[in-house]
């Protein structure tokens, strides 16, 4: 049975929230189906799943109950609420409430928490990844343990912890589907996050599958770089073959720059200075959404710089010394 409580009266803690982030969009739909059902029930009914709560012993923010399942669900109730008076209705939220002496046991809730959610189809592999870190954290538990009490392999656990060694922009482009679950997956086998994120940026400039994406990573991992990762191998300093032939800059053939290459050089430039701009413009806590972009053009830019270097016969494992 469930009851109706004030959704001004329900604690939520986002540290216990299964998503990190709650797609605006999918918030719509789940609003417009509330005025959906309220409007065929004749006001009856709004929400068919009601969430579930717990009562607490000590109100916390003079808030009497904690959300325990069902924030997406919370959050689409707040957003008809702020649609206006006219869906007031929505204040008065469908709940299952719990005693507090039912989940003395923070972490047995946690799994319970994640055993469902895992049941649906539209969980993201990072969020999953984070989910199960918090549960380690709070059992103590092996990833084998883990995997039994969730009904899944040691391997498919370890697969998403992997995920949580990516560098911050690169887990931000698989948050936002930039990039596959099994892009991720090769990326996390690179050494470290700067070359993970040129990886990034080559393969969004050219739009590798995951296939191609390992192909290429297996080069940089057995000293054998491709041409257009040969970048990201030069970057770490790896010493060219004794008795290779060096070339100065000032040396360069008067060779002409292909003009394509030239043409997405300088799109690419004004593209890396109107985000910088609007780096600079945005206020200090908003400037962290626009490092993706940046790292992905710093990315796509060294790539088609060494081109053209290859191009006019530039050495860039002697440039770098010289510039330094």
């Amino acid at each position: 049975m469930y009851t109706t409580i004030k959704l001004s009266n329900i604690h939520v803690d986002d540290d216990v929230n299964y998503r990190t982030k709650l797609d605006p969009a999918s918030l719509k739909e789940l609003h417009q189906s509330y005025v959906s059902i309220h409007k065929r029930t004749k006001g009856k009914r709004w929400m068919l799943n009601p969430v579930d709560v717990i009562a607490l012993e000590t109100p916390i923010d003079g808030k009497e109950y904690q959300l325990r399942f069902g924030f997406r669900r919370f959050h689409a109730a707040a957003l008809t609420v702020k649609r206006g008076k006219k869906y007031a209705w929505a204040r008065d939220i469908p709940a299952v409430v719990m005693p507090a002496e039912d989940v003395k046991d923070p972490s047995s809730w946690l799994l319970m928490a994640l055993t469902e959610n895992l049941q649906r189809e539209d969980t993201s592999p990072l969020d999953e990844a984070r989910a199960c870190q918090k549960a380690l954290d709070a059992t103590g538990m092996t990833l084998s343990a883990l995997g039994k009490e969730l009904g899944k392999s040691k391997g498919w656990i370890s697969q998403r912890m992997t995920l949580l060694k990516l560098a911050p922009t690169v887990q931000a482009a698989l948050a936002e589907s930039e990039i596959t679950f099994g892009h991720a997956r090769e990326l996390c086998r690179l050494d470290n996050a700067d070359q993970q994120e040129k990886m990034l940026g080559v393969v969004g400039m050219n739009g590798w599958d995951v296939r191609e994406t390992k192909h290429h990573v297996q080069g940089l991992k057995d000293g054998d770089p491709t041409p257009q990762t040969q970048f990201i191998y030069d970057g770490h300093e790896v010493p060219k073959p004794k008795g290779a032939p060096k070339k100065k800059a000032e040396e360069k053939t008067s060779a002409r720059k292909p003009k394509a290459l030239m043409t997405t050089m300088s799109t690419l430039s004004e593209r890396a200075a109107g985000v910088h701009e609007k780096r600079k413009a945005a206020p200090a806590g908003a400037r962290s959404t626009y490092d993706r972009e940046t790292s992905f053009y710093a990315g796509a830019k060294a790539a088609f710089e060494y081109a053209l270097g290859r191009s006019e016969g530039v050495d860039f494992n002697n440039k770098e010394k010289e510039d330094a």
